[in-house]
């Protein structure tokens, strides 16, 4: 994607922050007219910040129709879980053995901003800090294409978090992902792939379960 200007940025950051805080849920329509009216700015920087969000998953452009905010299928997120499995397992063997001590100081760094999130209820720097974490991994595995993935579905999933997870409305000792996020970054120190592989399908299969998908 093209780097936003200023104006697009800002109403770019406006939408993003609406959508991750659930100011505006799944399929809710993106008036550009009132959008711009409401901002004070012309269609064009609006029209460029949702090309950038349709291009994250967070907004859906429909032809004919306009913006909607993404309104995923259980079945797409369920798909996605399945694609994660598949290859974050196969990217964290290849991390335990190709790791490098900056990357493990990275994924600990990781782990204390997560930890303020919680302390923060700020389940936007929740999943930038998830984000993060899981794309150390994809990079330190050492295949370019396998990190390439791991970005694209961990973009996906932190979607399905906001709209159907409340894990950030828990404490810090009692989060699953941070437990699991530490559990992960030991194995790695260990240089364990089987350990490694079960902590990363344990954690993933745990984040897929605890979506609320009932009344999909």
């Amino acid at each position: 994607m093209d780097t936003l200007n200023g104006t697009e940025s800002q109403v770019y950051e406006y939408l993003r922050e609406a959508i991750t805080n659930k100011k505006l849920f799944p399929n809710t329509k993106i008036v550009e007219m009132d959008l711009a009216r409401e901002l004070g700015v012309s269609r064009t920087p609006i029209r460029a910040a949702l090309k950038q969000l349709s291009y994250e998953g967070l907004i859906d452009i429909v032809p004919n129709k306009g913006a909607f905010v993404s309104s995923p299928s259980a079945e797409e997120i369920e798909e996605v879980f399945e694609a994660k499995m598949l290859i974050e397992t196969q990217s964290i063997a290849l991390a335990s053995q190709h790791i490098q001590g900056w990357e493990i100081e990275l994924l600990e760094k990781c782990l204390e901003e997560e930890a303020r999130t919680h302390v923060d209820r700020d389940l936007l720097a929740f999943n930038k800090v998830n984000y993060d974490f899981h794309t150390i991994i994809g990079q330190a595995s050492g295949n370019r294409y396998l990190e390439k993935y791991i970005s694209e579905l961990t973009t996906k999933s932190n979607l399905y978090l906001i709209f159907y997870d409340r894990f950030i409305e828990t404490n810090i000792e009692d989060s699953a992902a941070y437990k699991e996020h530490r559990e992960i970054i030991q194995a790695l120190k260990e240089r364990d792939a089987k350990r490694c592989i079960t902590c990363m399908h344990q954690h993933l299969e745990h984040t897929y379960q605890g979506l609320n998908l009932k009344d999909m």
